[in-house]
């Protein structure tokens, strides 16, 4: 929910830094917070499944995954945004 309102916060505002700030925050607590989950690990795999994985999806989910994450990289690099301007100001 507040990553959502995050995206729905005018850019630059005070409430949109305030609630940014607060998503990062969360988001760094729940990160460090899984290391200390255990007792889902009942099994040998890390995902808690008895070791039957399905290879087809888990393959399809990581592919799509880099795929978007790959997208979503090259957008940063579209012309007027701060990564473009970063690595192409030299050439202009």
């Amino acid at each position: 929910m507040v990553g959502g309102a995050v995206l729905l916060r005018r850019k630059g505002t005070a409430s949109h830094k305030r609630l940014g700030h607060t998503w990062v925050a969360l988001m760094a607590a729940v990160a460090l917070s899984s290391f200390w989950i255990f007792e889902i690990r009942r099994s040998r795999s890390p995902s808690g499944s008895s070791g039957a994985a399905n290879v087809r999806a888990h393959r399809g989910f990581m592919i799509g995954t880099f795929i978007g994450l790959g997208a979503a990289g090259l957008g940063t690099l579209a012309p007027g945004r701060a990564l473009y301007r970063f690595f192409f100001a030299f050439f202009a």
